[in-house]
């Protein structure tokens, strides 16, 4: 943004989360003072601010944000996903019994994604159950959470039900989402998470916080938005439970909004329209 400004070229910016407010609380006095002091003028200045979704586009003009704001959310290469279909039995890679019922985590093995959120709830549910397992599949970038993630798991007495896969990529990834029941996000902070979209694109019902601004899948039935704490998501896990039925009604409700709203061909489209207007009206 500075060195286009100091050569004036035209920019659009696009925050991609980083104005939720788990992310500005993080070392807030000194983010605070480069977001105002630095960060903001040079968002003023642009042709027209990117943001994921309404939630973000709020948090634009909450941060007073001047120039304009256009929504483009993230999508999913629907071709690319039905492409991995086909039967894969998760449950026998995992040594896991056949009617085991899988709740995934798949993301980013880092603070603001909720596993001390998740981890206890599930725990909570594993005490009520003999059949639910937990995946978690990811890295932790070489930050060594992942070793705060095994001793929440250790302290929680789930070691049995919750099993780590590491990072999952390509097929494998999707071998893994179409292998569980349920897919769960007990984000703290998002701007919009691909990989539940992946999930619904899967067939798959999601459970997510509302902090992964996907308000959709409630108004869709397409899973179950809750608040980030642990009682929340444990009675969401458990309602997911419950019924099968509704796990596969909520997971086509699911894959019926990735292909209405969150195609790469339509946002495409919608790309397309909003860097020709954004053209014009700097011309």
């Amino acid at each position: 943004m500075r060195e286009a400004s100091r050569a004036g070229v035209p920019y659009i910016v696009a925050p991609q989360g980083s104005l939720e407010g788990w992310a500005l609380n993080r070392s807030r006095h000194l983010k605070a003072f480069y977001a105002y002091t630095i960060e903001r003028p040079y968002f003023d200045r642009a042709l027209a601010i990117q943001a994921l979704t309404e939630a973000e586009a709020e948090q634009c003009r909450q941060f007073g944000i001047k120039a304009p704001v256009s929504v483009l959310p993230n999508g999913v290469d629907i071709a690319a996903v039905d492409r991995y279909a086909g039967e894969h039995d998760l449950r026998t890679q995992c040594g896991l019994p056949p009617d085991s019922v899988l709740f995934l985590f798949l993301g980013r093995v880092f603070p603001k994604k909720g596993l001390d959120i998740l981890i206890p709830a599930f725990a909570r549910l594993s005490r009520e159950t003999k059949d639910t397992h937990l995946l978690i599949a990811g890295h932790d970038g070489g930050s060594g959470y992942l070793r705060q993630v095994e001793r929440l798991v250790q302290a929680n007495a789930a070691t049995r039900r919750i099993h780590l896969l590491g990072e999952v990529a390509g097929r494998k990834k999707f071998e893994v989402l179409r292998g569980a029941d349920a897919f769960v996000l007990s984000s703290y902070s998002e701007g919009l998470p691909v990989a539940a979209l992946e999930a619904m694109a899967c067939r798959r019902a999601v459970i997510l916080t509302r902090n992964c601004n996907l308000s959709e899948i409630a108004q869709c039935q397409a899973g179950w938005i809750v608040e980030p704490t642990i009682d929340d998501v444990f009675g969401a896990l458990r309602e997911a439970y419950t019924s099968a039925g509704e796990r596969r009604r909520r997971g086509e409700n699911g894959r019926a909004l990735v292909e209405q709203r969150y195609t790469w061909a339509r946002i495409g489209d919608e790309s397309i329209r909003f860097y020709q207007s954004t053209r014009f009206a700097q011309n």
